[in-house]
């Protein structure tokens, strides 16, 4: 009867500690996930179409004055009494603007700082993307891995009950016993179902960035977490100056303002207008008579001098927020840099010597059960404290993870694989 009772409860644990997470049938890594997205995010290729606007305004800066031609002929006249009398008078007569002072050279090249400027909007706006999708990678990667620890508990626990008939018949356990282990996988279960609604969540986020129809499952190749080495403060910061699009778009905001304010200052110089005239016939003293024109506005009133004004402004204005830029810049970097080396000394307490103790740990609390060392109560504790283990260890992945994110975003570039 002994006998009978301990093979009941070593098949009973066996059952529940020898599970392993279910696999998905597609897998997909950080770098196929950030390749994809930049070839098929709705967002991104938006986004570009900025760009050639940009280009198209610059192609139209680039083009002249149209001339204009007048026409002007004999409605009714009063000698002959007549209609339409286009052989008695009419004027023909051609007519072109002429920009000075630097106007059409001005903005031309205005747009084609407006057009760098936008370039570096597309490229600030992708490192934003490249940025949201490993926050969510991580996270569903994340979420994934304590589905699947959940998931593998929970069968434990069904195996535990299905088992636990046989286990009554013999007296290996009591009533009470088999009650608990169905509490127990209860919990788990519901801890499960919120897991996995978080899991959905950040599945259609991701299915989004990736362009990914809702149908569609997509696994994810666990990441590898990086070394960190190399950081130098000095030379972060130097790579952020060479990288960020935002801090070269406040420097470029400043020359784009400059060049703003030499065009305002050429549109206070009058245009010129010149017009010739091949034919006037009946409108002058002398038939036919060719002539020409000559026009400019007079700048008494009007010299442009609240564009100026503003254009001033926006110099100082810029230089200001790119100063912001640079100050800011540079604390992000610090906090990005401390914090990863922070999260990097916290992680290597977790290293694979302390993963394999963990796992032996929950095979002799399974073994100390059988050999009624333990009871019920502490085995499920055990259980816990090797769940709640596994957890702390998911997420500081996560968050080291999330660190060298953070800090690939702040200095414009990955230097961490």
């Amino acid at each position: 009867m002994k006998t009978a009772k301990l093979c009941a409860a070593v098949s009973f644990v066996a059952l529940f500690l020898l599970q392993g997470p279910a696999f998905a049938q597609t897998k997909i890594t950080y770098t196929e996930a950030k390749s994809r997205m930049l070839d098929q995010y709705l967002g991104i290729l938006a986004a570009h179409y900025e760009i050639d606007i940009a280009q198209a305004n610059v192609v139209q800066a680039k083009l002249w004055n149209n001339p204009y031609f007048l026409w002007n002929a004999d409605m009714y006249s009063i000698e002959t009494n007549r209609y339409f009398s286009f052989g008695e008078q009419k004027l023909i007569q051609v007519e072109q603007i002429f920009s000075i002072s630097g106007k059409h050279t001005n903005s031309v090249k205005l747009a084609k700082l407006g057009a760098e400027m936008s370039e570096l909007q597309y490229q600030d706006a992708v490192r934003g993307m490249i940025y949201e999708l490993s926050d969510v990678y991580n996270d569903v990667l994340m979420l994934q891995e304590k589905k699947e620890l959940y998931d593998s508990i929970s069968k434990g626990y069904e195996r535990m009950i299905s088992a636990s008939e046989t286990m009554l018949a013999t007296g290996a356990i009591s009533k009470n016993e088999q009650l608990r282990v169905k509490a127990e996988k209860l919990t788990i279960d519901a801890t499960s179902a919120m897991v996995n609604a978080e899991l959905l969540q950040k599945r259609s986020e991701l299915n989004v960035l990736l362009n990914i129809k809702a149908d569609t499952e997509v696994e994810l190749e666990e990441r590898a977490l990086p070394e960190v080495s190399g950081l130098d403060p000095a030379e972060l910061l130097k790579i952020a100056s060479d990288n960020r699009p935002d801090y070269k778009l406040s420097i470029k905001n400043i020359e784009y303002n400059e060049r703003d304010l030499k065009l305002q200052k050429s549109t206070a110089v009058p245009d010129l207008k010149f017009g010739y005239q091949p034919h006037d016939k009946g409108s002058n003293y002398y038939r036919s008579y060719q002539g020409m024109t000559f026009e400019m506005s007079l700048p008494f009133f009007n010299r442009n001098q609240g564009n100026i004004r503003a254009a001033r402004t926006r110099i100082e204005q810029s230089k200001l927020n790119s100063d912001l830029v640079v100050l800011t810049l540079g604390n992000e970097v610090a906090a990005s840099r401390a914090s990863l080396i922070a999260y990097a000394e916290k992680v290597r307490t977790f290293n694979d010597s302390f993963l394999s103790e963990l796992e032996q740990m929950r095979r002799e609390a399974g073994e100390n059960y059988i050999q009624k060392n333990l009871s019920l109560v502490q085995f499920i504790d055990f259980q816990r404290a090797y769940i709640d283990t596994k957890l702390q260890y998911l997420e500081l992945k996560n968050q080291y993870l999330d660190a060298v994110n953070n800090l690939h975003f702040n200095i414009g570039k990955e230097i961490l694989k």
